[in-house]
């Protein structure tokens, strides 16, 4: 089964304990064993109070001897809208650590991996942490075609147009036929429906053939240090 790549790096969640701006409270209050907190951290995109909101942790701790985290996180932005990863772990301490991601919905369905954490602030009750997410999710096969947006044709007027034959879903390598220019080229790709589809050589017979290049899995990735 083929999966995709999630790297979400850069985000920070904002945890406040206590004010009129506070994002998580007690529902069982009874000293340590049994309690029961119950929060909807903000993730930003940047570790300012004021960067945008692009995902919130919604869920609970229960102390079991450790304080055990049990949450959605559940994304804002245009982009996975609506999509959650579900996540399980040990808050803290320690920090740095880690918290498992058991789950997923939307775009990470099924979706496994870490999310890691350091403290990047700690201000009395207002502390802020980034948070780093690498995981995987398989490809679900699906009859549902996916948006697809047509660019060019670019350069001059001589030649023929060529185009592919099905509507596709994800590029999956590029081989180049060259010599002090670029004689051919041929691809390969994956349909909407996941079958996997060549063209090409398209061009001349000239030059020399190189390795194809072979591009992974689909990769999410909000930046990159």
């Amino acid at each position: 089964m083929e999966h995709n790549e999630l790297k979400f790096n850069g985000r920070y969640l904002f945890q406040i304990l206590s004010g009129p701006s506070r994002n998580q409270v007690y529902s069982v209050n009874i000293g340590e064993l049994g309690s029961i907190v119950v929060f909807n951290w903000a993730v930003r995109d940047g570790p300012s109070p004021d960067a945008k909101i692009v995902a919130r942790e919604q869920g609970l701790h229960v102390h079991g001897g450790h304080w055990h985290n049990s949450f959605s996180l559940v994304f804002e932005n245009e982009r996975f809208r609506g999509s959650t990863l579900q996540v399980m772990g040990i808050p803290d301490p320690p920090i740095p650590g880690e918290w498992a991601v058991v789950g997923g919905t939307g775009q990470f369905a099924m979706a496994t991996g870490v999310i890691k954490k350091r403290e990047h602030e700690l201000r009395g009750d207002y502390r802020v942490v980034e948070i780093t997410i690498n995981g995987f999710c398989p490809k679900l096969n699906s009859n549902q075609k996916g948006p697809v947006t047509k660019s060019g044709l670019w350069g001059g007027n001589e030649g023929g147009e060529r185009d592919i034959k099905e509507v596709p879903r994800r590029l999956e390598s590029v081989t180049i036929r060259s010599g002090h220019a670029i004689d051919s080229i041929a691809f390969s790709y994956t349909d909407q429906y996941g079958q996997s589809r060549t063209e090409g050589p398209w061009g001349g017979a000239g030059g020399t053939d190189h390795s194809p290049l072979v591009f992974p899995s689909l990769i999410y990735a909000w930046s990159i240090v």
